[in-house]
């Protein structure tokens, strides 16, 4: 036998089988379309020229092939050869629709079309089952099974691919695990402590809170994630803080910093309002300590009068210099804005009064008093705008145990995550080292 015939006769060998096994072709065709082609491709008796019996054998084993398809075809058997395509003749497997429908080239007009992935829904050249069908068909010459890879190399697929779309109908209703190294904590226990975080549960808990100080908090309890995958986690289970996106500023008058090297240097105080069932709007004012970020006073009244606004910055100074006396907070910077009652002169006179500096911030620059504005962000977001208050006495109080709790377990960035009470605490151990 001439062993340069075998090949061709294997390949076409397999789509008989494959048309055998869908019902296309039947034995007794199949045994005439081989003699036909060994007789064809010079072998026993085959008297005729090598290229002329090729050339002859070619055409009648098309023709067989295409007899058997369009009996499958014919006989409405779906999933099988419906969507089978030869890049030759024309129709949906011609070289003009390859190359525009399919993508392909049009230089390759005896490629197959691409096999698009079942997983997502589309319809190629061959399915999982016929590849699988005819791996395990057994051929006629070789008393042998197919295989995988004689069936993969005949039809143009890759092996990888028909791997992948056994893996994938394996796992089909369950979840696909990600590659590479598996974390130390699991999603599902990750996103509980997540939700536990910003619930408001636990004392230090606030609502509310990115995903920064969401993975700073799950540091503090000894559970260690990337920071990235925790933002990711949160967007998933829509646990994300809304953000809003301000409008693109130009430059400031001002490029310097409110935030000083030590305690005690630099105030910040300012108002804002909420309001109460019983006496309406209340104005509600606060100092803060720029380098610890400590609340030092807060104070809520129904008129926001300059010796209102006065209240808070003796809550201050009693608590910080433990005396309300002439000159007591002498070095001490106040920055406010230029609200009018913090141009007064009952205010500035008080002031004075203490040794205390004013250090009014930039006309129509909030930055200039950072501090206390992100604090009154944080106060409405934890507070203000999560309950409801009777009048200010109510709302006082309520104030007092905010101030006692934000200094306590609010964690600052800027500070490594730490809270203004243990910012302060670090700084005064620090100092007696020194000392």
């Amino acid at each position: 036998m001439n062993v340069k015939w075998i090949a061709p006769v294997i390949d076409r060998t397999l789509w008989i089988a494959y048309l055998m096994a869908i019902g296309g072709v039947d034995e007794t065709q199949e045994t005439h379309t081989l003699e036909r082609e060994s007789e064809g491709r010079g072998g026993p008796g085959a008297p005729q020229g090598r290229a002329t019996g090729r050339s002859q054998s070619r055409d009648r084993a098309t023709g067989s092939c295409a007899h058997g398809m369009e009996r499958a075809i014919s006989a409405g058997r779906p999933g099988h050869l419906s969507d089978w395509r030869v890049g030759q003749g024309e129709g949906s497997g011609s070289r003009e629709h390859v190359a525009e429908g399919q993508g392909g080239d049009a230089r390759h007009g005896q490629r197959f079309t691409r096999r698009e992935d079942p997983s997502a829904g589309g319809r190629g050249a061959f399915l999982l089952e016929e590849v699988e069908m005819l791996s395990e068909t057994y051929s006629i010459s070789s008393k042998r099974r197919y295989g995988w890879s004689r069936v993969c190399r005949a039809w143009g697929l890759p092996r990888s691919t028909v791997y992948d779309w056994q893996r994938r109908r394996q796992t089909t209703g369950k979840t696909v695990e990600r590659r590479g190294r598996r974390p130390g904590v699991p999603d599902a226990v990750l996103v509980a402590a997540m939700s536990e975080v910003l619930s408001g549960a636990t004392p230090e808990s606030f609502h509310g809170e990115g995903y920064r100080k969401v993975w700073a908090r799950l540091r503090q309890r000894g559970m260690r994630a990337d920071k990235e995958r925790i933002r990711r986690l949160l967007g998933t289970h829509g646990l994300l803080a809304p953000t809003r996106l301000g409008k693109p500023r130009g430059p400031r008058s001002h490029d310097g910093t409110i935030l000083p090297m030590a305690p005690n240097m630099i105030w910040g105080t300012d108002a804002t309002a909420t309001w109460t069932q019983r006496q309406g709007q209340v104005t509600v004012f606060a100092v803060l300590n720029h380098f610890t970020g400590e609340c030092l006073g807060i104070h809520a009244a129904k008129y926001g009068s300059r010796h209102e606004a006065m209240e808070p910055i003796r809550q201050a100074v009693k608590r910080t210099f433990g005396a309300y006396e002439t000159n007591v907070a002498k070095g001490l910077l106040v920055r406010h804005d230029h609200g009018s009652q913090y141009v007064s002169h009952d205010f500035q006179a008080e002031l004075n009064f203490l040794g205390i500096t004013s250090s009014p911030s930039f006309v129509r620059s909030p930055e200039g008093n950072g501090c206390i504005e992100r604090f009154f962000r944080t106060l409405k977001e934890q507070l203000l705008w999560l309950q409801d208050y009777t009048d200010e006495e109510t709302l006082r109080q309520a104030l007092y145990e905010f101030r006692e709790k934000y200094n306590q377990h609010w964690i600052l960035q800027r500070h490594q995550y730490r809270t203004p009470q243990q910012v302060r605490v670090a700084w005064l151990q620090a100092r007696k080292l020194v000392s």
